[in-house]
This record gives structure tokens, sequence and C-alpha cells, in this order.
């Protein structure tokens, strides 16, 4: 196993320490998408879903990770990802742009901002 896969990507507004590298970890190495959930909470961190949207997405396999996601978060969290995929589907921006445009505008990056990613063709409204 990669040694180097997970990391620091950020934290959340109250100060967690989010953790990016989950998708890789899962896509490269087969680790359980609810085991680094849980190996983060119990840490203390949070994994950083938009991140691991991301990644997914330029695998293409943001599907597959919905449905895994499905399967341990709760029902509100899975909820918002979604919401989020719709907003940044309807306005045409990748989750790529919209954290360069934030980063340009000099402001943080927030927790939903985070978690917005593109919707590939097949599923956009």
């Amino acid at each position: 196993m990669n040694e180097n896969i997970l990391y620091i990507s950020g934290s959340t507004p109250d100060g967690t320490p989010l953790v990016g590298g989950v998708w890789t970890l899962r896509d490269q190495e087969g680790f359980p998408l609810e085991l680094s959930h849980l190996f983060c909470r119990d840490q203390g961190w949070a994994v950083d879903w938009a991140e691991a949207m991301a990644d997914a997405s330029r695998s293409n396999n943001l599907l597959a990770l919905m449905k895994a996601v499905e399967t341990f978060l709760p029902e509100n969290e899975v909820t918002n990802l979604k919401l989020g995929f719709v907003r940044m589907a309807r306005r045409g921006k990748s989750f790529d742009e919209v954290v360069a445009e934030k980063r340009a505008n000099g402001r943080k990056l927030n927790a939903v901002a985070r978690k917005y990613a593109q919707l590939p063709a097949e599923v956009a409204p």
C-alpha cells in the first residue's frame, strides 16, 4: 500500500482536519470508503468528500462513489452532496472551476462549496 495517499486537505469551519485521498485509496488499493470514514471519525477528523467527489468525477466514477456513501453516510449528508451536484451542473461549472474562482477571489472554501462537483452528462438535470 502506498503510504502517501492520504493527506490533510484543509479543515472544516470548526477546525476539524479534512482528510483527502480516500477515493484514490479506494480506487488504487481497494480500501473501503466506509472504513476510511470510520477511521477518520475515530481520530476526530473528517473525510474531504468534496475532494473525493472531484477525484471520482475525473475518473468517471462519481456514481460509484455516491452509491457507496449512500450505504453509510446519514441521509441528510448524502442529500446535501446530491444537491451540490445539481447546483453545479445547472451552473455549468466543474468542481475545479468553482475552487479556482473561490481562490482567485481570496475567499476560503466553505463546507458547502467544497461539496459541489460536476454531474456526469448521463445524470445531469
